[in-house]
């Protein structure tokens, strides 16, 4: 379980070293990972906030203050502002490689439920790479594609470039390898 959030962390969490903050926000429909995040840390589910913006967005955002979480994720590679350095843990067992690519996807992925292809979207084009030989170690063809979008809401109506952003596409024909082989923790993700 440890894998599969750091690998979580890795794609989703804002690791902050001068507060020893490491903060997690989720789409409304995501509580019940939070819950299930906050349980797994030790932490009350009533640290979990909820918010609103202006424009109708809705979250819900769990900080951990902690400078020895803050530290660890730093070693393990995941700084802060890690976007676009963000790379494999070379020291990842291969035991722990499906669980913590499951929480990556969880964070970072998406699965089309109209076309049937599951990807992988991220700025670190080191990270896409590897991804990309990972998967095809697994047995999964995939392709490398620009993101489009130029940029990404984030909470509190702070907008990101997507400068460079690159996409990992398994197809169609591979997306059901995907789902069986590593697949999502996310229900939302796994029902597409």
């Amino acid at each position: 379980e440890k894998a599969y959030w750091l690998g979580f962390f890795y794609a989703d969490c804002y690791n902050c070293n001068t507060t020893n903050t490491v903060t997690l926000s989720l789409q409304i429909n995501d509580l019940v990972h939070l819950q299930k995040l906050a349980h797994f840390i030790g932490l009350p589910a009533n640290k979990i906030t909820y918010t609103k913006t202006k424009e109708e967005y809705e979250y819900y955002t769990l900080k951990m203050y902690s400078k020895h979480l803050c530290q660890t994720l730093n070693e393990k590679g995941c700084p802060q502002a890690k976007s676009f350095i963000i790379k494999y843990p070379e020291w990842m067992l291969p035991k722990l490689t499906i669980p913590f690519i499951r929480g990556m996807f969880d964070g970072d992925g998406h699965s089309k439920q109209l076309d049937g292809h599951v990807g992988y979207t991220t700025t670190s084009k080191i990270l896409i790479a590897q991804l990309r030989t990972i998967l095809l170690n697994f047995g999964m063809l995939s392709k490398i594609v620009k993101d489009n979008r130029t940029t990404r809401l984030f909470p509190k109506g702070y907008v990101s470039q997507l400068k460079g952003a690159a996409q990992i596409i398994i197809p169609v024909a591979m997306s059901k390898l995907f789902y069986d082989r590593i697949g999502f923790g996310l229900t939302r993700k796994q029902a597409n």
